[in-house]
């Protein structure tokens, strides 16, 4: 399950997942994903590489795919069934697969 930043979580536990912006407004919508519905030992898991979880997303969101690559793959060798780390592990392949000569949008696909 995945809300944006502006629902009250009610203290359930989740993690930030990332953002997607919508062009029509240039307005940026914060996305976290609700772990209390995660299986209890899925929920576990995630709670307890989360600290390197948000340290992988903040690499990305520095373009530092390289060392997030380091991180997210840490993260899946834990925790093979995580989907999203898996998505920015491959991700972070892409984009350190590729030349670039503009900004990268690091934004969530809508």
């Amino acid at each position: 399950l995945v809300a944006t930043g502006s629902v009250d979580r009610g203290g359930c536990a989740s993690r930030y997942i990332g953002y997607f912006e919508i062009a029509a407004c240039d307005e940026k919508i914060d996305l976290y994903e609700i772990l209390d519905v995660c299986p209890e030992k899925e929920r576990r898991s995630k709670l307890s590489y989360d600290e390197t979880f948000q340290k992988a997303i903040r690499l990305f969101y520095q373009n530092d795919f390289y060392l997030a690559r380091s991180a997210f793959t840490e993260i899946v060798k834990e925790s093979a069934e995580d989907r999203i780390a898996k998505w920015y592990l491959f991700t972070c392949e892409k984009y350190l697969n590729e030349a670039h000569t503009d900004a990268i949008s690091c934004k969530l696909n809508q």
